[in-house]
């Protein structure tokens, strides 16, 4: 009788370890199948669209066009290639974990649906959707819960909302505005000329005892190389803008064409509105980087010439010894 339990307990025990070692085999297939490759089988090269959208609100749309990216629904200006970059990057380096969900309820839960998500990334090529991946929210610092269009697994991935931002401002190239300098020739304002001849800038019309303010020339060369704006205000020109009256007008020479810059203060605000023949927009820049600039008047950009001290003879220097 014994005996009889000792072999079905030992039958019992083998059944359970087959089990156990089936399941724990089981367990590896579905681990490796989840783990395996990228979550996109992405051609970044291929990706000439991008579409970014929150819930019941217009999509955010980048194209590529002649091999730079713009966005048409902000005045067709150029965005940040390097941002755009270092977002395709990001996405072809998402690789499947283990998912955190399967079911369309927890789906739900993790707003990553059709129905409810709180962002929808979209790319594509031409009209062609090449992926849709869904953003919901964060289980931990630096992660967020992804689905991708088509299948129910939930992935934790670090995709993070910031890198994925719906507002056209934080995809624009600020920088649009500053001027290459070193390519400049010639620079016109209201009260004065510069032009520049083997590298070196001078002043037009200067006196016999004027030479040019080398250290306001290079003020001025610094402040519009370093424009940048906050904003586009829209291609409507506004009265409160102040350019009826400009504070500062530059023509600025280069490579045979000019381009001109208009500067205007509004009453209220601590900021600038710029406008520049070549962009459609009049931009909102911060006062700190346009006030060295309309400040900089004929004036500042001469100086006297420095006079050359006289040789005392040796009488004045014995009459200067005996006096001190």
């Amino acid at each position: 009788m014994k005996q009889n339990k000792v072999w079905t307990l030992s039958a019992l025990l083998a059944l359970q370890l087959v089990a156990a070692i089936l399941l724990t085999l089981d367990y590896r297939r579905q681990d490796q199948s989840h783990t395996q490759g990228p979550l996109l089988a992405l051609e970044k090269e291929a990706v000439d669209r991008i579409l970014i959208q929150e819930p019941d609100e217009p999509a955010l749309e980048l194209i590529r066009q002649d091999n730079r990216w713009i966005l048409p629904g902000y005045y067709n200006l150029a965005a940040q290639q390097s941002r755009i970059n270092t977002l395709l990057n990001s996405l072809d380096a998402l690789e499947r974990d283990w998912p955190v969900a399967t079911t369309a309820t927890t789906a739900k839960r993790f707003e990553v649906t059709e129905e409810k998500y709180q962002r929808k990334l979209q790319l594509k090529q031409g009209d062609n959707t090449l992926a849709t991946l869904y953003l919901g929210t964060s289980p931990a610092m630096n992660k967020t819960h992804v689905r991708l269009d088509g299948e129910d697994e939930v992935y934790a991935l670090g995709l993070n909302h910031h890198e994925v931002p719906v507002q056209a401002q934080s995809w624009v190239d600020t920088g649009l505005l500053k001027v290459d300098t070193e390519q400049l020739s010639g620079i016109q304002g209201p009260d004065f000329v510069l032009g520049k001849s083997d590298h070196l800038w001078e002043l037009d019309g200067l006196a016999e005892q004027e030479e040019t303010n080398n250290q306001a020339v290079q003020d001025l060369l610094s402040g519009l190389g370093n424009l940048r704006f906050q904003e586009a205000l829209g291609t409507e020109a506004k009265p409160e803008y102040g350019l009826e009256q400009p504070v500062l007008a530059l023509d600025l020479q280069s490579d045979g064409k000019t381009v001109s810059y208009q500067f205007g203060k509004p009453e209220d605000g601590d900021y600038y509105v710029v406008k520049s023949s070549e962009l459609a927009p009049y931009f909102k820049v911060s006062a700190s980087l346009v006030d060295k600039l309309v400040n900089l008047k004929r004036d500042s950009l001469a100086k006297l010439k420095e006079q050359p001290v006289e040789n005392e003879s040796p009488e004045e220097e014995q009459a200067a010894e005996a006096t001190s």
